[in-house]
């Protein structure tokens, strides 16, 4: 983001509070990135992000400890595992591509290509797969919101930059994320 902002001359926030944006459905990074001095052409600043970032997954990109080996061992549990982001599916599809990832997902919903809200996407995938128990886990309030509403339990990322469990209604802490096969045979007891 630092060469976005430097390429359109606009100041630069700081790191943490574009890391506060991460999660926000891209309609609205852009509408606040145009209220803070960026040119009103959406589109145009949108394909400057778009390939930036697509660039840094490529060279940069790299999952927090253990997803890999915690995937797949919840994938051998017989877990059915979805992803509901409100990026888009190109995003979701290069990152889970990079790891070799995508066949451990069921499902992947996105807010940029269907246009629901996060509480419609768990909810649709809720009645697609009937799992017996759910889990919504998450580090947004878009999460804990949709999770809360969806009768999920509510699983708090803890290890990551956002920091809105803080004051979130949650029903379990994720403070690794290899914690997570643990943490799901526990409760289901």
């Amino acid at each position: 983001m630092r060469a976005v902002y430097a390429r359109y001359g606009v100041e630069y926030v700081g790191d943490e509070t574009i890391l506060k944006s991460v999660g926000e459905p891209y309609g609205w990074l852009l509408r606040w990135m145009v209220s803070n001095g960026f040119p009103q052409n959406a589109a145009t600043l949108e394909q400057e992000i778009t390939r930036r970032e697509y660039d840094s997954i490529a060279r940069e990109g790299r999952l927090y400890p253990d997803v890999e080996a915690t995937l797949r061992s919840l994938k051998r549990a017989g877990h059915a595992l979805a992803i509901c982001t409100n990026g888009d599916a190109e995003y979701a599809n290069r990152i889970l591509g990079k790891f070799g990832l995508t066949a451990q997902f069921d499902a992947i919903k996105t807010h940029a290509d269907s246009k629901q809200t996060k509480t419609e996407m768990v909810a649709e995938l809720i009645a697609r797969f009937r799992p017996s128990r759910t889990y919504m886990i998450g580090d947004r309030y878009h999460d804990f919101e949709a999770g809360r509403a969806d009768g999920c339990t509510v699983v708090a990322a803890t290890y990551g930059f956002a920091d809105d469990w803080k004051t979130a209604d949650i029903d379990l802490r994720l403070d690794r994320f290899s914690d997570l096969v643990k943490l799901l045979a526990s409760d289901a007891l």
